[in-house]
């Protein structure tokens, strides 16, 4: 797929790309755009380019490196969430190949919500195939409290 036909590869789905950026576009605006960013699969810069550049602050994170001039953490997102301040964060985007649960417990552990405050947290759930074959992620068997193993005809995801 191109970006607003530059030519630039992204790593999102074609169909979905236009949903994705209007979902952005409204947490940004409902948020505002005086806020900050914490994009948790930063990637490319897609979403960044798309809608991120509005926010008042980003911070990206991802495993690559990249080399485009945003604020990024080059490391495994988990760790960065469980060591950073969460505090100036008012908006998460969790958009990974496969389910955000784990980040999205960590955030719900470390961040506080003063009353009144509004927080946006954009999930990308994409763990469907491994439901489909009844492989339960870790974090969704730990949130339901579901027994997966043998009894339980369920799998725990091998990812972590």
């Amino acid at each position: 797929m191109s970006f607003k036909g530059l030519g630039v590869k992204t790593d999102n789905n074609p169909q979905a790309f236009r949903a994705k950026v209007s979902i952005r576009r409204n947490v940004l605006e409902a948020i505002g755009a005086d806020r900050s960013v914490f994009d948790a699969f930063a990637g490319a810069g897609e979403m960044y380019s798309a809608v991120w550049k509005d926010a008042a602050f980003y911070t990206g994170c991802d495993q690559k490196p990249q080399r485009d001039g945003r604020l990024m953490f080059c490391a495994d997102n988990r760790r960065v969430l469980r060591t950073i301040d969460l505090a100036p964060f008012s908006i998460f985007d969790l958009d990974g190949y496969g389910s955000p649960w784990v980040q999205a417990i960590i955030i719900a552990d470390r961040r506080r919500v003063a009353p009144g405050e509004l927080l946006g947290l954009v999930l990308t759930e994409g763990a469907g195939l491994s439901y489909k074959a009844n492989i339960v992620p870790e974090a969704i068997a730990v949130l339901t409290g579901l027994r997966t193993g043998e009894s339980s005809g369920c799998r725990k995801s091998r990812t972590r």
